[in-house]
């Protein structure tokens, strides 16, 4: 009986560890999966839609956070192939840069990252290009970057040439709503990644 007792914890104990790996790698992996997708969402959404859709970037979230589970609970219980384990770009990732750019993707992540003033060069660029959507979203990213750097006059700049742009947003009110709500996403981003920038 005694051996039988000392047995079950044995296997109690293992799978306890086990589970907790598993646990941590998996939200690791959701927090890295999920909360991306919905920032880099609601950036698309204004400029395709004129507006955040909610329910757009809860199915971003649910989605993306499932994934990240889901590959964090595999590394975790195969650890020791995880220097050998080459990722492939998440086809949401792919699916963003192309609606907005493959640049002002990038850009989006110096400005998450406090990087605001390699994040605005790289919009400059952007804001040339032929394609309207990209230029929507220069726009968007310069007034995020503007308004975290409490530029007043740099967020009505680019309000004013996002609204001279685009089919959905027709009032600086409209903007400066969607704005705040945009930059509130990204204090989200940053308070997930745990990122605190001397300029907030």
């Amino acid at each position: 009986m005694k051996y039988l007792i000392g047995s079950i914890l044995i296997i109690v104990l293992a799978f306890s560890a086990c589970s907790q790996k598993s646990v941590e790698y998996g939200t690791k992996g959701a927090l890295a999966g999920g909360v991306g997708s919905a920032f880099v969402g609601a950036l698309t959404d204004i400029v395709l839609d004129g507006k955040i859709n909610s329910s757009t970037l809860t199915r971003n979230l649910v989605s993306g956070a499932i994934a990240g589970a889901t590959t964090g609970a595999i590394v975790g219980s195969n650890s020791k192939k995880e220097t050998k384990k080459v990722e492939s770009k998440p086809t949401e990732e792919l699916m963003y840069k192309e609606k907005i750019g493959s640049e002002n993707y990038t850009a989006l992540n110096h400005l998450v990252e406090c990087r605001n003033n390699v994040s605005y060069r790289i919009t400059i660029k952007t804001e040339s290009s032929q394609n309207k959507d990209y230029k929507l979203a220069a726009y968007a990213i310069q007034a995020l970057n503007d308004k975290d750097r409490k530029n007043e006059i740099g967020i009505t700049q680019s309000i004013n040439k996002f609204i001279a742009l685009s089919d959905k947003i027709r009032t600086k009110d409209t903007a400066k709503i969607e704005l705040d709500k945009l930059y509130s996403k990204l204090l989200n981003e940053r308070r997930v990644r745990g990122i605190i920038c001397n300029n907030n």
